[in-house]
């Protein structure tokens, strides 16, 4: 028993070390650990290249039973089907079984968002030109935290009222600006060409 899950944490190991050279994201990688790990654990004396479909299929029944949540056991299924693939392009298995397996389709919920009036009333309280701006760029273009936090001033262009960010797997989109989102960052950017627009403007600490 002990060496087939040596074997297996090896393969998984090797894995882990193919994902790191793809630049996978931190959270890709850290969901495909504890997948992999669950499932090693779950096989006990069977080798992982030596899984089928339904072997796939009495693990995800071993999750729904652990209380899993369908989201998590999709995310699950999701890196099997990744590590299978890594597996069956190494010559080590002939089919990815995993991907014989299907759960079913979440419902799609429309996101909730806010009211004109409810971003009014955040921008009201904003204590700096910077937070102003931000919540107004946030409403208006519906950019994600990352997308603005990596925002230069060199991708906006004011007199077209556009902005260029950047998103995941480094994937650039454009995001049209209404003319008060073009002009609020201006308020406290000035002169400054480029850089980050939206820096941190923390005010200096001073010692006691």
């Amino acid at each position: 028993m002990r060496s087939y899950a040596a074997f297996n944490r090896k393969l998984a190991n090797r894995y882990e070390q193919w994902m790191v050279i793809l630049h996978y994201s931190v959270a890709t990688k850290y969901l495909s650990k504890q997948s992999l790990r669950l499932f090693v654990e779950f096989l006990k004396v069977k080798l992982v290249v030596d899984v089928n479909h339904l072997d796939v299929r009495r693990f995800m029944l071993y999750l729904s039973e652990g209380g899993v949540s369908l989201i998590c056991a999709r995310k699950h299924l999701l890196s099997l089907r990744r590590f299978y693939d890594f597996l069956n392009l190494g010559g080590l298995v002939d089919y990815v079984a995993p991907r014989l397996v299907t759960i079913r389709q979440m419902t799609r919920q429309i996101p909730p968002h806010l009211s004109e009036e409810e971003v009014l009333r955040l921008i009201g309280p904003a204590e700096t030109l910077r937070e102003k701006a931000l919540i107004e760029f946030f409403y208006a273009t519906g950019s994600r935290l990352s997308e603005v936090r990596g925002l230069r001033e060199q991708d906006v262009d004011r007199r077209a009222r556009h902005a260029r960010v950047t998103g995941k797997y480094g994937k650039t989109g454009i995001v049209l600006l209404t003319r008060s989102t073009a002009d609020a960052p201006q308020n406290y950017i000035q002169d400054r060409k480029i850089g980050y627009v939206f820096q941190q403007d923390y005010p200096l600490q001073t010692g006691v």
